[in-house]
């Protein structure tokens, strides 16, 4: 009897595996057809005659001065950039006014509190907007703090394809990582994103936050970000109403043109996880999470499952290496898209593991040390 059920369950094990790979064959094509449809990082026929440049930031002393300079190299130069400074407690006060002082285009603000029930990254956005944005720019462009303009025309592609088709226009940029466990998370973040959301798919509504830009006329067509003061995931609420309007985004492949930095610690990137999972998790029953956290442990672990059921049956050993083999082949286009180390493809089917426990920690959001309190 009990032989019986050993061999129904290494038959289970063996045919699983078999099922795991061919997802991870359809996930390596879905990713390359997911690149195929970004856009080339061409500039647009026209060229608005100036710009405002809307940067929230919160404790980003590492990280802003180089956003500054990276700005400063561009050669479109007929902006005003307004850094607005969410309460800071680092050195990040001091090097934004270090260079509004030697240069006339940088504004600073600073804010102290956030209203209850927003989000402070829109909430800062929006303060910017009413100090600095007289009526006269026809585009608008909101950048991250921790963005780097790798090339002197990256500003100049965003702004003129905005101008040009009216429309919202974001850059795919490369995730750069200081530590190796940043790039272990980023493999599988970037791999799932295009696998199962990406560009190719017409559902698809979502475009990258850290760096667009729109023309005022669609960015108050859709209410600016007023109309989603209380988004965790802002970018994605305004490219789901985006959408309903008909309204034309554009998400450009800018890997060689600019970098955003991802979160090195292991709390930064279990928050992070949390804020993007939120809408989510907040629409989701606990039923159907634990099925999909099984479903996400098992589709990670299935080469280590097969492994451990090889020592009973030696024929499953080539079943578990095809089934690794295909699941690291499909990280490594991630590793290689932003320029990190292969050992994170290689280590996938552990680190694979962080997402379902993810998706039942506590549903407390926290950016930059800060409790958030918004609807998803």
């Amino acid at each position: 009897m009990m032989e019986k059920v050993l061999f129904t369950l290494q038959v289970l094990v063996g045919l699983l595996s078999i099922i795991d790979t061919s997802i991870w064959v359809l996930f390596y094509k879905w990713f390359n057809d997911s690149l195929r449809k970004l856009e080339p990082p061409t500039p647009g026929d026209r060229i608005p005659d100036k710009v405002l440049i809307i940067t929230p930031a919160r404790n980003e002393e590492d990280n802003i001065g180089f956003m500054i300079e990276s700005l400063q190299k561009q050669d479109y130069k007929n902006y005003t950039l307004v850094i607005v400074d969410d309460a800071s407690t680092d050195n990040t006060p001091c090097i934004v006014k270090k260079y509004a002082s030697r240069d006339g285009r940088i504004r600073y603000l600073r804010i102290e509190e956030t209203p209850k029930g927003w989000s402070p990254k829109i909430y800062a956005i929006i303060r910017g907007l009413e100090e600095h944005d007289d009526g006269s720019y026809p585009v608008l462009v909101f950048l991250d703090a921790d963005v780097y303009l790798k090339k002197e025309s990256t500003l100049r592609i965003l702004v003129s394809r905005a101008y040009t088709y009216n429309a919202i226009v974001s850059m795919n940029p490369r995730f750069k990582c200081k530590t190796l466990r940043c790039q272990l998370m980023e493999t599988i973040l970037t791999t799932l994103a295009h696998a199962l959301f990406g560009f190719h798919q017409k559902r698809t509504t979502w475009f990258y936050g850290c760096c667009w830009a729109v023309t005022r006329e669609i960015y108050y067509k859709l209410g600016g970000h007023r109309a989603f003061y209380n988004q965790i995931v802002e970018d994605r609420a305004i490219a789901e109403y985006a959408r309903k309007l008909r309204i034309n985004i554009q998400v450009i492949n800018g890997i060689e043109y600019i970098e955003t930095t991802w979160y090195s610690s292991i709390r930064e990137t279990m928050e992070a996880l949390q804020r993007i999972l939120a809408p989510h998790i907040a629409h989701t029953s606990r039923r159907k999470l634990i099925g999909e956290s099984i479903l996400l442990t098992l589709h990670y672990a299935q080469p280590l499952i097969t492994a451990l059921a090889s020592v009973v049956n030696p024929v499953l050993i080539p079943i578990a290496l095809m089934n690794y083999i295909i699941q690291v082949a499909v990280h490594t286009k991630a590793t290689r898209l932003n320029k990190h180390s292969l050992i994170s493809a290689f280590l996938t089917p552990i680190t694979g593991q962080v997402l379902p426990i993810t998706l039942f920690l506590s549903k407390q959001l926290r950016w930059r040390g800060r409790k958030l309190y918004c609807n998803s």
